[in-house]
């Protein structure tokens, strides 16, 4: 059986695909506040404001012991000075590649809104 994704039709569908399409909320970045915290909270609010399923869904990647990337999806826990919670378990995939490597990004995803955040730096344990 031919794969269908190796066919110029497959192509000619991903092309034809629309993709954010308006109106959006402008973006000002002349008016964004001083710590990202702060802003993530602002554009969370507008995304409850405006219906968003699941804002709090998140992608967290991370860096297998071969050098190689994974990611899913988590829920974001909290979001306080220390930084953005997430909960794992230490013996998982997520939880052996952040002892590993305690590096990781953070992508929020909000298409209705054209809008994403990416979040990266450093990951620690933290209880509760």
């Amino acid at each position: 059986m031919p794969d269908p994704t190796q066919s110029p039709a497959f192509r000619t569908i991903l092309r034809k695909t629309k993709v954010l399409q308006g109106p959006f909320h402008p973006l000002s970045i002349t008016n964004t506040p001083a710590t990202p915290h702060t802003f993530f909270k602002e554009w969370y609010q507008e995304a409850l404001d405006s219906n968003i399923l699941e804002p709090h869904a998140m992608t967290l990647s991370t860096i297998d012991s071969s050098g190689y990337p994974d990611a899913r999806v988590l829920i974001l826990k909290n979001l306080d000075s220390r930084g953005w919670h997430f909960a794992i378990k230490a013996d998982s995939p997520k939880g052996q590649q952040l002892a590993n490597n305690p590096r990781a990004a953070l992508t929020f995803y909000w298409p209705a809104m054209a809008r994403q955040i990416r979040v990266r730096g450093g990951c620690g344990v933290f209880a509760g």
